[in-house]
């Protein structure tokens, strides 16, 4: 499953328009940051998902429709607990944006929900993602039902959450502090060295 909805490909008849006009003796002028053609770009960054990240697909799930978010969470309402972090364009929780957050319940699949992606090319805001407002909504059910939030460096994403959402969650368990109480002289706090070190 790919991440956002990508057009189909027009046919054969499109295809070979598109080649021809790459083969051409005039080159086009489109190109995007660190060179090379639009189309080189995006087949190579589809082949490098596909090589990396295509046996994955199956295993998690990104949340683009209204109806898939509400479902997602009543299951967590339902089991009363849930895993959560966030995708930002820096580490300043008052002034970089949330990009998007990702959640787990037992039962379902790990999912990412797309809120402020753009794109590479035109830095315009991707279609499919899903308002602050919405999400909203759907993490003020976790307060409202005492919903148990499992967190890394919760801080930080509650801040990043209440910054950019208007939600504001409580922690029940912090990983960040879980690691520490394990071993206070970890060589580094990073989730994912951390993850590979406990659960790898």
């Amino acid at each position: 499953m790919a991440l956002f909805k990508v057009p189909e490909r027009a046919g054969r008849s499109a295809d070979s328009s598109i080649a021809k006009r790459a083969n051409s003796t005039k080159k086009s002028s489109t190109t995007v940051k660190g060179g090379g053609g639009l189309v080189e770009k995006i087949n190579t960054a589809r082949a490098l998902t596909e090589k990396n990240l295509g046996q994955y697909r199956d295993e998690y799930m990104v949340i683009q429709d209204i109806m898939t978010l509400v479902n997602y969470f009543d299951k967590i309402v339902e089991n009363g607990i849930m895993s959560t972090d966030t995708e930002t364009t820096g580490l300043d929780p008052m002034l970089d944006s949330i990009v998007g957050i990702s959640i787990y319940t037992p039962g379902k699949k790990p999912a990412y929900i797309p809120i402020n992606h753009k794109s590479y090319v035109t830095g315009i805001k991707i279609e499919n993602q899903l308002p602050a407002h919405l999400i909203k909504e759907q993490l003020d059910r976790m307060t409202e039902c005492n919903t148990k939030i499992i967190m890394f460096n919760a801080p930080f994403d509650i801040r990043v959450i209440r910054n950019q959402t208007g939600a504001y969650l409580k922690c029940y368990w912090d990983c960040y502090l879980g690691a520490r109480l394990l071993n206070e002289n970890e060589d580094t706090n990073s989730l994912k060295a951390l993850h590979l070190k406990y659960c790898g």
